[in-house]
């Protein structure tokens, strides 16, 4: 549009006065080489009185020269290095004359607090800052009417910031994160509570249960961990909105309301998420039918050691939906048996739902568990030693994730058909055979054991993650058979792929993210 000489001297006086605002700043790779076609126009505007970008990229920004007001849309700076942070910043605040407009992006917090000079008045619906550094006195100057969503870790947020915020904000703050935020006391919270639907505080010791009861006609979801003053006694009230209750490892407040039977509220809550990092043991203080009554208000545990994990530890688990261990028992645990799955399944309240994920590590669990578990659960992570014979079980199973199957064979794969992700770790008789059955696969999770024949027969997959990958790059070869794939995740900065492997993938459109 601009790039003729002639166009260039025909719209360079009415540039001045001119907004202008471009919808797609998307990438491509011509030649081996990042270009876009905003570049292009951007690098002939010498002077524009509003520009508006939507999902900018980074070298656009740097061919910016003169822009009264500067609206980005949609920014993202999580993979800013400090170098990076440092340079666009400098060359934001020579370029802007005016303001700068944030819009629906996500900042970080040190570019944020270096921009807030430029921003006369912010249109962020979330603002998540980390932190910050001597920013209080800009916050409190800025206009927050579209912000519904704050994430704040740390002092530099206080109770008059959430006042601004809060009373800033046009439909109310709907979704609040506060993590050692020790500045934050129940009149902090109080600002916002009745209008929160989502709120997550760990490590704030300055809060109590009288704060938090405040939002029991609005509150659905609540993650606390760490909050000294909260003893429990607001999920008598919150119990009546709640759709999920995480108490990370504050398991202990689940158990004090008073003189009650904290039972009674709590089975109310459709969701309670727990962590246990050591042995489970019944709250002796409370009256309860059995010792591990209480377990039956579970649905998503993640405990920090299977050992802990007994048959009526299962037994128990009424309504549980998913469970998963920090660290496994290993090849000769033998803690749980057939008996406490079986009775896992039978004893379950009729409304518990479905089992979403389950992990299974005792080395005296046989066939009849994953019998019992045939249709019933949709993601199974199994330390066991798989035979053949087993894996009819699992063709229900969408997601599978098996770890030390050493007499798994390709025979075995036979019956994972269905399913749609797939890791198989130490499972050495598998071959690129075992792989040519699995004809509905989307994701797949490799490691050394991988056979690199099998991106043959990989053609439906979407996605492919590398956990770890110590060997020679696959050939290149082999690797063209990997074109049709949506993404690549590197999980380790692997070698799994030459350079010229991944040159090929990009120019076909593959998407490579490193984690």
């Amino acid at each position: 549009m601009f790039t003729s000489l002639s166009n260039q001297r025909l719209v360079k006086k009415s540039l001045e006065n001119m907004t202008i605002e471009i919808k797609n700043s998307t990438v491509e790779l011509t030649n081996g080489t990042l270009s876009s076609p905003i570049n292009q126009i951007i690098n002939n505007i010498s002077h524009v009185y509003r520009l508006k970008i939507i999902n900018p990229i980074i070298s656009c920004l740097y061919l910016l020269k003169q822009v009264e007001i500067l609206e980005l849309v949609g920014w993202n700076t999580d993979s800013f290095g400090i170098r990076q942070s440092e340079e666009i910043i400098d060359h934001l605040k020579k370029t802007v004359k005016s303001k700068l407009i944030l819009t629906n992006g996500h900042i970080k917090g040190s570019i944020y607090t270096q921009l807030i000079p430029l921003m006369k008045k912010d249109h962020l619906s979330t603002l998540d800052m980390e932190f910050l550094k001597d920013s209080k006195s800009h916050l409190l100057t800025l206009d927050w009417s579209n912000v519904q969503s704050i994430s704040f870790q740390g002092n530099v947020v206080n109770d008059e910031i959430l006042k601004k915020l809060s009373e800033s904000s046009t439909s109310g703050l709907i979704n609040v994160t506060l993590n050692e935020c020790d500045l934050v006391t129940d009149m902090g919270i109080s600002y916002f509570i009745m209008s929160v639907k989502k709120l997550s505080v760990s490590d704030l010791n300055n809060i109590s249960d009288n704060s938090l009861e405040l939002a029991e006609a609005n509150l659905e979801s609540l993650c606390i961990s760490g909050c000294s003053g909260v003893r429990g006694v607001c999920y008598k009230k919150l119990c009546k909105t709640l759709r999920l209750l995480d108490v990370n490892y504050s398991v202990d407040t689940l158990w004090t309301m008073g003189g009650c039977d904290p039972y009674e509220y709590l089975i109310q809550i459709p969701n309670i998420h727990v962590i246990y990092s050591r042995k489970i043991k019944h709250p002796k203080h409370r009256k309860m039918e059995n010792c591990y009554r209480y377990l039956s208000l579970i649905t998503k545990v993640e405990i920090g050691h299977s050992h802990i994990m007994t048959d009526d530890i299962w037994s128990n688990l009424t309504r549980l939906k998913e469970i998963s261990f920090q660290s496994g028992g290993g090849c000769t645990f033998k803690g749980y048996s057939d008996i406490g799955i079986k009775n896992f399944i039978e004893n379950r309240l009729p409304n518990a739902g479905q089992i979403e994920f389950l992990s299974l590590d005792s080395s005296i669990l046989t066939d009849q568990s994953l019998k019992i578990l045939q249709g019933k659960v949709k993601h199974l992570d199994l330390y066991l030693d798989i035979k053949d014979e087993w894996m009819k079980y699992l063709g229900d199973v969408e997601k599978l994730e098996l770890t030390c199957a050493k007499h798994l064979t390709d025979e075995g794969m036979k019956s994972l058909s269905n399913v749609l992700s797939l890791n198989l770790f130490c499972c050495p008789l598998v071959t690129e055979k075992g792989f040519s059955y699995l004809n509905n696969i989307k994701e797949l999770k490799i490691s050394d054991y991988f056979p690199l024949e099998a991106v043959k027969y990989l053609e439906n997959l979407d996605t492919l993650i590398i956990l770890s990958w110590e060997k020679e790059p696959i050939p290149h070869e082999l690797a063209k058979h990997l074109h049709k794939l949506i993404t690549i995740i590197d999980l380790d900065y692997s070698t799994f792929f030459s350079n010229d492997s991944i040159q090929f993938l990009v120019n076909k459109g593959v998407h490579f993210e490193y984690e």
